[in-house]
């Protein structure tokens, strides 16, 4: 059971590969949970919207340890505006989730890479 809820879990870029792995060691009469995930993930522009902020908080990361190791002025900068963009992509992101939610297109089990 654990499995199952982990593979639910799992982010949509490594859905592929943990769905190869569980089909190669799991008994193949049992429900395929890589489907029903596949079957939740009904629309691809939730998907991408899901995966446009795993992208902004991977910018933002980036953005603050490079900000921290940065060694002239111009990496600042660089940084500043990786930050600035990561937040702003973040914020439209959100909001676009937002109103597919309120549209009742955005399905809960769509969710984000936890950092």
């Amino acid at each position: 059971m654990e499995l199952v809820a982990w593979i639910l879990n799992t982010s949509t870029e490594n859905m592929r590969e943990v769905c190869f792995l569980y089909k190669t060691f799991n008994n193949p009469y049992q429900p395929d949970v890589c489907e029903r995930k596949n079957a939740m993930l009904k629309k691809k522009c939730d998907t991408n919207i899901a995966r446009t902020i795993e992208l902004a908080k991977k910018m933002i990361k980036l953005a603050q340890s490079g900000y921290e190791e940065r060694e002239d002025p111009n990496c600042g900068v660089l940084y500043g505006i990786l930050l600035d963009s990561g937040y702003r992509l973040l914020d439209l992101a959100q909001k676009e989730k937002e109103a597919h939610m309120q549209k009742g297109w955005w399905d809960n089990s769509i969710r984000e890479e936890k950092n």
